[in-house]
């Protein structure tokens, strides 16, 4: 009788209730620019009675979504032969490369009476910058800037151009603005950047108060707060 019970317990296979070990291939933790593509360095699993698994991930078109500013989670789960379960989960955050200008600045035009305004960074374009109260107009807050790089400097220009500004200031005129070349580059300045940006301003028309003017110069100079 000892001997069919050896042959019995011989013939059993232990349970498995150790969960699988998941590695991420590549850090934790990444951040990538706005509109470049992604694909996921992946991951290994290995089980101590299964040996060498291949785990899955649920990246997919929107995760990440390249072309929306946020942060994302890449999960890679693996499954032994005996129903266990364990994951690793990658933080992908996708960023407009000009992060470094969001925030508040003292602007100021020819020389005059600065004013405050705020910097915000589009969501879907990279490098594209917008503002709360450009050329210092009520209401302008459809102008957009990008960032572009000249060798190792970087400006900030109004492009594509002209860009149309119905309504805004005082008199509710509307304006077409241009890029006008260079301005001074991105330098750094206590914890951001000063800079300026040389454009045209245009008044096309409007209420009755709004007479038409040629594309005239102008150079705002941008001192963070």
């Amino acid at each position: 009788m000892a001997a069919i019970v050896a042959i019995l317990f011989a013939g059993c296979k232990k349970d498995d209730n150790a969960t699988p070990d998941v590695t991420l291939i590549g850090g934790s933790d990444t951040i990538i620019s706005l509109n470049a593509p992604y694909t996921d360095p992946g991951a290994t699993a290995s089980d101590a009675e299964d040996g060498t698994l291949l785990p899955t991930s649920d990246e997919s078109a929107a995760n990440p979504d390249v072309n929306n500013a946020g942060v994302y989670y890449v999960k890679w789960t693996v499954t032994d032969a005996d129903g266990n379960s364990a994951s690793a989960t990658r933080t992908i955050t996708v960023r407009n490369d000009a992060y470094e200008l969001a925030g508040s600045y003292n602007t100021t035009e020819g020389g005059g009476t600065p004013w405050t305004q705020t910097i915000s960074l589009s969501t879907t374009q990279n490098n594209v910058i917008k503002f709360s109260k450009f050329a210092n107009y009520q209401n302008n807050t459809g102008i957009v800037a990008v960032v572009t790089s000249l060798g190792s400097d970087k400006y900030v220009q109004i492009t594509p151009s002209p860009q149309q500004a119905n309504g805004i200031g005082a008199t509710a005129c509307d304006h077409s603005f241009s890029g006008d070349g260079f301005g001074n580059k991105l330098t750094a300045s206590g914890s951001g950047y000063t800079f300026s940006i040389k454009f045209t301003d245009q008044i096309t028309g409007g209420g009755g108060s709004c007479t038409p003017t040629g594309a005239l110069p102008f150079e705002d100079v941008f001192i963070p707060n």
